[in-house]
């Protein structure tokens, strides 16, 4: 068996076989009926239609055999593809080509075969056979070998509609392919315009909308792009709040054919403002006409909001940087200050450009340069921050003390870039503290060496600090040991409680306790005496937070006062005895004095000469005088004895005040004095008390203005201060414009036998007691007395016997100096 020898240009024939794309196919009924057809023309048991690949004789359609292929170096095919016509082999057995081939030899057994090569139209290169085939020996009839001619030809042309077809079917599964991304691109572009955050538009140069898409139309506050598109037919004015914006916007983009980033205030629908940024390009014809413009539109109003909220914390933060009162720089990692506050060019005396770029070797000595620089470098390579309290010395500051922070400095990746810090001047911190440290030291002091009882409590009365006297009287080794206990551990019960009730009064309401003289009981029986000051202990908010007091030890003093007590007992029995015994006697005087003055009244109404006259009146005066002084001798006995009564009756003030007025007001007249009387009409009317003591002290402090008035006035003022549901409060003043009372002497003026200048007595007459008895008739009264007076100027004498109502009610009678701010109120039922 010989094998077939290749075409000449093999590699192309097998190309324009696969260019059918037919190798491997199933089977296709057009192609059998023409090799079914080919069989019964030539009379054949076997036909099929041959193709040749590179290695094997494949069979597309087949009669009479069962195998789909062959080996190549089999093929009877593959001799024909070198024919231009059939080929025909009479008897394989003899032909030495084939006499050796498997088929022959063996199943299906060949011995005639006729094959019509199968010639590609485009190339002329045979790719296979339409071939018949008989087990024995044969020959075809003219008409039988051009019937396989037509026939072969008929096998080409299926082909070529087969490969036809499935181009076709290729093209238009492309273009269904490109009409399906067509779509899907259309529905992308749909699915972006509608969808896309930003607003996107088509608008015609003189400002109509021919698009938009729904971003746009929320944008501008309309529910869909059909609204925004019919109620906008103007841009330019009603879209745009600055006027000309549209038209700049016309400018820039027929100059450039885009405009990118013009930002704009622009009106919504309901005439709110917004920030907008636009990117938008020209759209030309062909011929260079412009047809729209196209863009995009961006609601930057957040940002701007941003924006501006960055611009003024910047301006906060420059604010803050340039009003801290502490020096604030930056550095870099090589030591080159890039920034510093004005406080700190202030420091250094240069401007900030002038310290920028520089190191601290430019500004400090090289010693303190060197630690700055050591401190900057341990702060980046740790980054820890770095604090300290620096002392300095300088010639013009002398020494002083500098707080410095030192931490790191970070870039947004979290490198560090340098350092920055902050300085300040705590000379007087320092001070401070080292002041408090004095403090400390001298509290110690007190502690350990005053031999009074010094200690500090909490809130629950537990002992927090005791001085070392009171732990040796609590008999403890160390003070320290009373630190959290308490009085119940060293005293009796019932003294305890006391104190324990005394502190948490304090800490309740704040009041302390001064001065105190208390009775101290130990659990061995022991009594002892203290004067006791107790205050509340406050924390710096002045929060109350325990308390803390000094214990004086009086037992002594106590012992010895008794004594003292005893034998004042003894002097004041011995002194009542004595205002008895004076005012028996003053009583007894009184009698004939009174029948004197009333004589030498019969004497003056009878017939007598001037002179006689004369000498009568002074007779009268005379007595008079003595008669006051005989009264106040009297009334100050009886006062001084505990004989005075205050009697309770209701009675009009107004008609007593006035009434002591006029009788009075004969001796203001001679000296030329005006004298007035004031009860303002809210001043309640009817009171109870008692009117004569009442008229008594009137008359006094009224004689004694008029007495040290030389000119001028003399008034009485009756008002009320305040006023609740059950009190009132009276203020009354006697005020002149006499010669006043210097300071120094005022504070001796209502004691007995007093007066503010012993050559008064001399000039004004007076024993001195009609203060001192006006004081103790109002404190008896349950009221209080006082003065103000400004030498040369005059006085004011005010006085505040309690009073009630006729009603019921009660009330306080006040008198004052009538300055707002120096009433003082005797609270009186």
């Amino acid at each position: 068996m010989k094998s077939a020898p290749y075409p000449a240009h093999e590699d192309e024939r097998l190309q324009a076989l696969r260019a059918y794309n037919v190798l491997d196919s199933p089977p296709e009924e057009a192609f059998d009926d023409l090799t079914r057809l080919a069989a019964q023309v030539c009379e054949m048991p076997i036909a099929m239609v041959s193709l040749v690949d590179a290695d094997r004789d494949w069979f597309k359609s087949r009669i009479g055999l069962t195998v789909s292929q062959t080996p190549r170096e089999a093929s009877f095919t593959a001799h024909a593809l070198t024919q231009a016509d059939v080929l025909i082999v009479p008897d394989a057995t003899v032909d030495a080509r084939f006499a050796g081939n498997p088929l022959v030899t063996g199943d299906p057994h060949i011995r005639f075969y006729a094959g019509m090569p199968l010639m590609a139209p485009a190339t002329g290169f045979a790719i296979g056979a339409l071939c018949v085939m008989d087990r024995k020996p044969r020959q075809l009839t003219p008409q039988q070998m051009e019937a396989l001619r037509i026939l072969s030809h008929q096998v080409i042309m299926q082909l070529e509609l087969r490969r036809n077809l499935s181009e076709l079917e290729r093209s238009v599964a492309s273009h269904l392919r490109a009409e399906e991304a067509l779509r899907q691109a259309e529905e992308k572009y749909r699915s972006i315009f509608e969808n896309v955050m930003e607003g996107i538009f088509q608008t015609t140069p003189d400002g109509h909308y021919l698009s938009a898409n729904p971003m746009l139309a929320r944008i501008y506050g309309f529910d869909t792009p059909g609204e925004l598109m019919e109620a906008v037919s103007d841009i330019s004015h009603q879209i745009y709040i600055q006027p000309g914006r549209r038209e700049e916007f016309i400018r820039l983009i027929q100059q450039n054919g885009i405009v990118s980033k013009f930002e704009s205030q622009v009106y919504r629908r309901d005439r709110s403002v917004i920030w907008i940024s636009e990117n938008a390009r020209v759209v030309r014809d062909a011929a260079g006409r412009v047809l729209y413009y196209e863009g995009t539109v961006e609601d930057i109003t957040e940002r701007k909001r941003a924006e501006h909220a960055v611009r003024d914390s910047e301006v906060l933060y420059h604010s803050l940087v340039e009003s801290l009162p502490q020096n604030l720089l930056r550095k870099d990692k090589d030591g080159r200050f890039t920034f510093g506050n004005t406080r700190f060019c202030t420091e250094l005396r240069r401007p900030l450009e002038e310290i920028i770029g520089k190191t601290d070797f430019d500004f400090f000595p090289k010693e303190l340069a060197e630690k700055y620089q050591r401190d900057d470098h341990s702060v980046m390579e740790t980054g820890a921050p770095f604090e300290t309290v620096e002392e300095h010395r300088t010639p013009d500051r002398g020494t002083f003390y500098v707080q410095v922070i030192k931490t790191p400095l970070y870039d947004a990746l979290g490198n560090v870039i340098g350092v920055q810090g902050m300085f300040w001047d705590v000379t007087e911190r320092r001070k401070t503290e080292d002041a408090l440290a004095y403090e400390r030291d001298l509290l110690r002091a007190l502690l350990d060496n005053i031999p009074d009882n010094i200690y500090f409590k909490d809130t629950q009365s537990r002992f927090t600090k005791v001085g070392k006297a009171l732990g040796r009287k609590f008999g403890l080794a160390n003070a320290e040991e009373a630190v959290g206990k308490a009085d119940f551990d060293f005293f009796t019960p019932e003294h305890a409680k006391a104190a324990y009730e005394d502190e948490q009064f304090i800490i309740l309401t704040g009041q302390p306790i001064i001065g105190r003289m208390e009775k101290e009981t130990w659990p061995d029986g022991r009594m002892t005496w203290g004067l006791t000051t107790k205050m509340p202990f406050r924390d710096k908010d002045g929060n109350i937070i325990g308390t803390f007091g000094v214990t004086k030890d009086i037992t002594q003093l106590k012992e010895t006062e008794q004594e003292l007590a005893k034998a004042r007992d003894v002097a004041l029995e011995s002194a009542r005895l004595k205002s008895e015994f004076l005012a028996n006697m003053s009583h007894e005087i009184r009698t004939p004095m009174n029948g004197i003055i009333g004589m030498t009244g019969l004497l003056i109404d009878s017939d007598l000469t001037d002179e006689q006259r004369d000498f009568a009146e002074t007779i009268r005066t005379s007595a008079d005088a003595l008669l006051t002084i005989i009264n106040d001798i009297l009334d100050f006995s009886k006062i001084e004895a505990g004989k005075l009564s205050i009697e309770t009756i209701g009675f009009d003030l107004r008609d007593t005040v006035e009434s002591t007025v006029e009788l009075l007001a004969e001796r203001a007249e001679v000296k030329g004095i005006e004298l007035a009387s004031w009860v303002l009409d809210d001043v309640p009317r009817l009171l109870r008390g008692d009117p004569g003591r009442l008229r008594q002290v009137l008359t006094n402090l009224l004689g004694n203005a008029i007495k040290f008035t030389e000119r001028g006035e003399v008034v009485v003022r009756v008002t009320k201060e305040n006023e609740d549901e059950n009190h009132v409060t009276i203020r009354c003043a006697v005020t002149d414009s006499g010669i006043g009372v210097a300071r120094d002497s005022q504070g001796n003026l209502f004691q007995a036998f007093t007066q503010a200048d012993g050559s008064l007595t001399r000039r004004y007459g007076g024993t001195g007691l009609g203060l001192a008895i006006s004081k103790q008739l109002v404190e008896l009264m349950g009221g209080t007395i006082g003065m103000e007076s400004t030498l040369g100027k005059g006085s004011t004498f005010w006085f505040a016997p309690a009073r009630k109502a006729a009603a019921g009610h009660d009330f306080v009678l006040q008198a004052s100096a009538g300055k707002p701010g120096e009433s003082e109120c005797a609270d009186c039922r």
